[in-house]
């Protein structure tokens, strides 16, 4: 009985062993256990220097086993994280060039073109229209919004020659002074 109720102390008990302790508990003369119990607890010291390396040895085995297990999921993760800073970085660079881009084109493409006393000049707009100052006069567009918009659009002052190029169901505006011009695709002169 003793045997067994120190096994139980020291988690060491078979199948067996569990099983005849579960009837002891069932008996129903408890003073008996109670004896046995405290007569273990009693010489719990004297044991202890006994079983001492074995349980030094169960300690050590289990916290190497943890922290082995520690290192393998933190092996895991990195690279998991590893795996998905090659997938991930690229994308997010790609997503903040595509933007920046966009955001650059639409900001920064506008173009002012102007010509002084005696000068002529000839203008290609990124849709192919063509425009031809002539003295003392200018333009100013933004390329991007030649890049498939509804309306592409242009602010001029002076004279010049305009010859629009054609597109379907894209117009053009010359804002001037006086008047805004809408063209669909033709040719004229405007003063």
């Amino acid at each position: 009985m003793t045997n067994i109720i120190r096994k139980y102390r020291l988690n060491t008990l078979s199948l067996t062993e569990l099983g005849e302790l579960r009837d002891m508990l069932k008996d129903k003369d408890h003073e008996v256990l109670t004896k046995f119990i405290q007569d273990d607890w009693m010489n719990f010291d004297e044991e202890m220097s006994i079983d001492n390396n074995e349980i030094k040895e169960r300690i050590y085995d289990n916290v190497l086993d943890t922290l082995i297990k520690q290192k393998a999921r933190r092996a895991r993760i990195n690279n998991i994280l590893k795996i998905a800073a090659v997938i991930v970085l690229p994308i997010l660079i790609s997503v903040v060039t595509f933007f920046v881009m966009q955001s650059h084109e639409y900001y920064s493409l506008y173009s002012t073109v102007t010509t002084g006393t005696g000068e002529k000049s000839i203008v290609t707009l990124p849709d192919g229209s063509k425009i031809f100052l002539n003295e003392s006069s200018g333009l100013c567009y933004n390329a991007g919004s030649f890049m498939g918009n509804d309306e592409r659009i242009i602010d001029y002052t002076g004279e010049g020659y305009f010859e629009i190029s054609k597109q379907k169901g894209v117009n053009m505006i010359v804002h001037t002074q006086y008047v805004d011009i809408k063209i669909t695709g033709t040719s004229f002169s405007v003063k």
